[in-house]
């Protein structure tokens, strides 16, 4: 049965801060996509705090230079990053303050650094609804899914001294959308053999590769290979 999926995404380009044109599409601030989304200034942003806690919640801690597409073509520039833990894009202003993406099914792309993030959202399935980073692309999309979990802090004892909740880095999950839209939730060999229509030749080249399906380049490599036949 085909699955049902919308996916909003991220492209990657270096960004200025000044509107300027590409061919018909005029590209502004971030501060205009603001102003475009209704988004408030009286309010201080998202509401996580993190100052008390260790570890980071964020894929880069820094911001970096970022583009935004929305499904109505237009193109915003500007700081983002991407929050694991909150599954949230945050952009910074020109004054500095920090907020989230909002609406994300209004979203087409979105991009940071040499990073491609995609808004998956499965019908059949809300469990893999999200933000999920595009690590390749053509017949078949790989992509995966970030996970950060919150360690519970520790508190003082005899002796004992109290520990911080502490953001700790999970393993991805890494699913495959094949042309039909199917989606396939790459668990194990068997999983990358069923997206080839020739298994023989595709369990040749897992073989020949020493392909492992924990590591992320491994996957890259597979979904390439298909994707060149």
């Amino acid at each position: 049965m085909k699955n049902q999926i919308r996916i909003l995404g991220i492209i990657v380009t270096v960004l200025f801060s000044t509107n300027f044109s590409i061919g018909q599409v005029k590209i502004g601030g971030i501060d205009q996509y603001m102003d475009y989304s209704n988004i408030s200034k009286n309010i201080s942003g998202p509401n996580n705090e993190y100052s008390d806690m260790k570890g980071s919640p964020f894929l880069n801690e820094e911001f970096q230079t970022g583009r935004v597409k929305l499904r109505n073509g237009k193109i915003y520039e500007g700081p983002l990053r991407y929050d694991i833990y909150s599954d949230q894009i945050e952009f910074q202003t020109k004054d500095g303050a920090v907020y989230e993406i909002m609406n994300p099914e209004t979203v087409e792309k979105v991009s940071i650094g040499e990073n491609t993030f995609l808004y998956f959202e499965k019908e059949e399935d809300r469990l893999l609804d999200g933000i999920y980073e595009e690590l390749a692309n053509g017949k078949y999309t790989l992509l995966a899914k970030h996970r950060v979990y919150l360690k519970d802090a520790v508190p003082a004892k005899p002796y004992i001294e109290p520990k911080p909740a502490t953001f700790v880095k999970k393993n991805s999950d890494y699913l495959v959308i094949d042309s039909k839209g199917e989606v396939i939730i790459i668990k194990n060999k068997k999983d990358l053999t069923a997206l080839a229509e020739d298994t023989s030749d595709i369990q040749s080249f897992l073989k020949k590769n020493k392909i492992k399906v924990n590591k992320e380049e491994d996957l890259i490599a597979v979904v390439n290979y298909l994707n060149k036949e």
